[in-house]
């Protein structure tokens, strides 16, 4: 699913005719989301105060999702033989305070088995957190394709229904 994700935000790059263009900031993936089919925006209001919805995101994302993860390709047959690919990616996630609320940024680093994806990584999910008149509203950034996992478990994070780690697909 993740990996319908890099695709897509590779395809809004090769779209936009500027080459390969990969969100360094928040900034930036939030302003794919407003111009393109393939970045998804989704916002939502919780009954939680808005200090309590940072920290469980704070907590959560300090437990699940700064992770290293390796996964295979599936072996195909080449001239070669059978080869598979192995990846091995670094998860960074940061909250940082704003006037009213805070921004999650999750960057996916590839450390091993990419193609075509910049050595820094790229802001691949983002949540908004912003207080409101009835508690607290979040806003996901994400690929439209491939984010349902991350977007499941900040959701519930956010309501204070669970504590539940998402799967880290490469």
């Amino acid at each position: 699913m993740l990996r319908n994700t890099v695709l897509a935000l590779f395809c809004i790059s090769g779209v936009a005719g500027c080459g390969v263009s990969f969100p360094q900031t928040t900034g930036e993936l939030k302003s794919m989301a407003s111009s393109s089919p393939l970045v998804a925006a989704e916002s939502y209001a919780v009954s939680r105060s808005t200090t309590a919805v940072v920290a469980s995101l704070r907590a959560l994302s300090r437990k699940c999702l700064n992770r290293t993860v390796q996964s295979e390709v599936a072996p195909r047959q080449t001239q070669f033989g059978v080869q598979s690919t192995t990846f091995i990616t670094r998860y960074e996630t940061t909250i940082q305070r704003t006037g009213n609320g805070a921004d999650l940024a999750m960057r996916m680093v590839p450390i091993q088995g990419a193609v075509n994806e910049p050595a820094e990584g790229y802001i691949f999910f983002a949540a908004e957190v912003q207080s409101s008149q009835v508690g607290t509203t979040v806003t996901h950034y994400q690929g439209a394709i491939g984010s349902g996992n991350f977007s499941t478990a900040v959701k519930g994070w956010a309501d204070g229904t669970s504590q539940t780690c998402p799967d880290m697909p490469r």
